[in-house]
């Protein structure tokens, strides 16, 4: 009752300290249901809503890739996406996973939102913007990294690391749709993040939900990292239904898993695109023989432009 009343009220107006939601895996290719498990993506974009509605309000809402299965065609767009998460358009900012690319050239998620006037950095996939004292960092890891390359010196990979250079605002978050540990080729792109001192890099893909955690480009733990969180509980699968809930602050924030499936929250601040210490040659973890998707995740190893321990941030 609570939820459709907040609904009923539309939106409100936003408090200075502006808040993002953000999920991938998004949508199943069948009409979604308004509760939690497989489907859900009526249920994950009223939460979206909800909190639209709210004295906080909602700034953007983060389709952090795959947001439809099983191919994301126009028409399954238009037919699934659309009248759940489509709702939120006026506020989306996507970012493409591997299930657009099971479209040539992931022509129906660039098709689709040309449509509906949402940005998605023309064809290449890759953006930015900033929500009050942040900039956020939209970019394109399509089937780990194929056909869009991450490598360093791409076309991606050059756009990323002006962008970064270029950038005023104290505190960063980059998103794409894999995690590092399901796409070692990011890892050149990670090194970007390492040395800008990004804060936050939000990616889905693994149907799960992971807390922000500090890792370096070799996927290890370590303070000076962005905190990678994993958010694959837009509504396909039942392991978890519900959005990651940030309040971005002038030098730090906050979070907050909603939905269900999962219980976390936490806060912290933004390293300032302060320099961090030299890193220290690390062992590159085997690679694992495949690729998963669902509930799994693996680690990464470097690219062969990591065979070297990787330079100081800045």
């Amino acid at each position: 009752m609570a939820l459709l009343l907040a609904l009923a009220a539309g939106p409100a107006v936003a408090s200075a300290d502006p808040v993002i939601m953000a999920a991938g895996d998004i949508s199943c290719s069948q009409p979604g249901s308004a509760s939690p498990g497989k489907c859900s993506q009526v249920y994950t974009s009223n939460l979206a809503l909800a909190q639209q509605a709210t004295p906080e309000g909602l700034a953007a809402l983060l389709a952090i890739g795959d947001e439809q299965y099983d191919a994301a065609t126009l028409s399954n767009l238009n037919a699934y996406f659309d009248p759940s998460w489509g709702r939120l358009n006026s506020v989306m900012k996507p970012a493409p996973g591997n299930h657009e690319y099971k479209v040539s050239g992931a022509a129906g998620y660039f098709d689709y939102f040309a449509s509906k006037g949402v940005q998605t950095g023309g064809r290449n996939g890759w953006y930015s913007f900033n929500v009050g004292t942040w900039h956020l960092v939209s970019l394109n890891s399509s089937n780990q990294c194929s056909p869009v390359s991450c490598a360093s010196g791409s076309a991606q990979e050059t756009w990323l690391r002006n962008d970064l250079a270029l950038n005023q605002q104290p505190c960063i978050l980059a998103y794409w749709h894999h995690p590092l540990g399901s796409a070692a080729k990011e890892s050149d792109m990670w090194q970007d993040f390492y040395d800008a001192g990004v804060d936050f890099v939000l990616t889905g893909h693994i149907h799960r939900y992971t807390a922000p955690h500090p890792i370096n480009p070799y996927g290890n733990p370590d303070p000076n990292g962005p905190r990678e969180a994993v958010i694959g509980t837009g509504g396909d699968d039942a392991n978890g239904s519900g959005l990651l809930k940030m309040t971005l602050h002038a030098d730090s924030a906050d979070w907050k898993f909603v939905g269900s499936g999962a219980s976390d929250a936490g806060s912290a601040t933004c390293h300032n695109g302060s320099p961090g210490p030299v890193m220290q040659p690390q062992p590159a973890p085997k690679p694992p023989t495949a690729d998963f998707e669902g509930t799994q995740d693996r680690r990464p190893w470097p690219s062969p432009s990591r065979t070297s321990p990787p330079p100081s941030r800045r």
